[in-house]
C-alpha cells in the first residue's frame, strides 16, 4: 500500500529538474511513489530523469506536448497512492514535508486537501502564506486560490469519489478551481510552515500567461457569487470587480 503519489510534469525544466527530484528522494517519509510525466521536453530532461536510480520513481512520457492539465490529471489516473501530492519541476520540497502533511491529514479526516507556507527562491524575497482555517479559506476562495499549488497534499478518493479534476476550461488557473470543488465536498486547510521553496523566474505560467490567468480567475470568482445564491448578471459583476479591484488595489494572489 503507497500512501502518497508523487505528481510531478516536465516539460524543458532542465535546469532545476535535478534538485527538485533530489528534494523528493531524500523525504524523511519514504512510503511514496515519484510518479514524473515528460510532458513532449526538447531539452534534456529526459536524460536526467532517468539519471536517478530509484525504484519509488515511474517514469511517464507523454506522446508530445499534451500541457500540464492533462500531465497531472494522467498522473492522478495512474497513481496509487492514498494521497496526491503536487510538486514542480522547479520547487524544492524540504526534508519533512511529506512527514507533516501526511501525519496532519491522517489525524483530521474531515479535510479533502491541505497546503502549506512557502518561501520564495530566484528572483523575489520573502514568504508566500494563505490563511490557516477551513472557514478562512472558504472566504478567501471567493476571491482567488487558497492554497499554494505545488504545496498541497490531496485525499485521492475525495477525486475518485466527486470525478473531481482539472479542467482545460479553466487555464492557467486550474488548481483555483480544483480548490473550490473540493471545497463543496470537504474542508481544506493550510499547515502554517514553510515546507516547500517555490521557485519565481519569467518562465513561469505566471509570467507568461497572466492575461489568461486572469481571466480564468474572474470567470471562477463569477461562479462563485452566482452558486452562493447572487442574483447577478455577467455584465453587472465586470463593473462590480473593475471598481473593487481599483478602490482597493485588490491583488488576488497576495
Amino acid at each position: 500500500m503507497i500512501d502518497i503519489s508523487v505528481i510531478l510534469p516536465v516539460y524543458n525544466a532542465a535546469d532545476y529538474l535535478a534538485e527538485a527530484i533530489e528534494s523528493i528522494l531524500k523525504q524523511t517519509f519514504q512510503n511514496f511513489e515519484l510518479l514524473i510525466i515528460n510532458d513532449g521536453s526538447t531539452d534534456n530532461s529526459k536524460e536526467i530523469i532517468n539519471s536517478f536510480v530509484d525504484t519509488r520513481i515511474r517514469y511517464i512520457e507523454n506522446n508530445g506536448n499534451k500541457g500540464l492539465i492533462y500531465s497531472l490529471n494522467r498522473g492522478i489516473e495512474e497513481s496509487m497512492g492514498t494521497y496526491i501530492a503536487r510538486m514542480d519541476a522547479d520547487d524544492i520540497a524540504l526534508l519533512d514535508r511529506f512527514k507533516i502533511q501526511f501525519n496532519f491529514m491522517e489525524q483530521n479526516p474531515k479535510i479533502g486537501a491541505c497546503g502549506t507556507y512557502a518561501q520564495y527562491l530566484g528572483d523575489r524575497e520573502g514568504f508566500w502564506k494563505y490563511p490557516v482555517d477551513d472557514k478562512e479559506i472558504r472566504c478567501r476562495l471567493m476571491w482567488g486560490s487558497s492554497i499554494i499549488h505545488p504545496t498541497a497534499l490531496i485525499r485521492k478518493n475525495i477525486l475518485n469519489t466527486y470525478q473531481i479534476k482539472f479542467s482545460e476550461e479553466y487555464l492557467a488557473a486550474e488548481d483555483y478551481k480544483i480548490w473550490v470543488d473540493i471545497s463543496k465536498v470537504a474542508q481544506l486547510h493550510n499547515i502554517p510552515e514553510v515546507l516547500l521553496k517555490y521557485r519565481t523566474h519569467n518562465l513561469q505560467v505566471t509570467s507568461t500567461r497572466s492575461n489568461v490567468m486572469d481571466n480564468t480567475k474572474t470567470k471562477i470568482i463569477f461562479e462563485n457569487i452566482v452558486s452562493s445564491g447572487v442574483n447577478l448578471s455577467k455584465p453587472d459583476f465586470d463593473i462590480l470587480f473593475k471598481f473593487i479591484t481599483y478602490k482597493y488595489s485588490f491583488k488576488i494572489d497576495e
